[in-house]
């Protein structure tokens, strides 16, 4: 019985260990600001690539470059990005205050752009 309650001790400071890590985010995660800028620049290509009227694969080919710049302009690697998209899209309050601004920010360029 004694080893029981241990046992369930140890696995409760564990759990609340697990938690408290939790919050914050993985090492190599990139910040909502590097994020924003870079789903901005990304949303930005995607939307280049759509207007030049192509089929679907010279599309998808021609997106891969501009992916390929946007992370070069950003220095950061395809999979840090990845992995810090995956990691925002389970962190519902931050991944919606970013997109917040992503849409915010097409919004206001979209604003620019009719005004001249």
């Amino acid at each position: 019985m004694k080893r029981l309650f241990l046992i369930l001790v140890a696995l409760n400071f564990l759990g609340i260990a697990a938690c408290n890590n939790a919050d914050r985010p993985p090492k190599d995660i990139l910040s909502k600001e590097k994020m924003i800028n870079i789903l901005l620049d990304m949303h930005l290509a995607e939307s280049h690539v759509n207007t030049l009227g192509i089929n679907r694969d010279s599309a998808r080919f021609i997106f891969q470059n501009f992916e390929k710049e946007i992370y070069e302009k950003h220095q950061v690697e395809e999979s840090t990005y990845l992995d810090s998209y995956t990691y925002y899209l389970s962190q519902v309050k931050d991944f919606d205050e970013i997109y917040g601004a992503v849409v915010d920010s097409l919004s206001l360029k979209d604003k620019l752009i009719n005004l001249e």
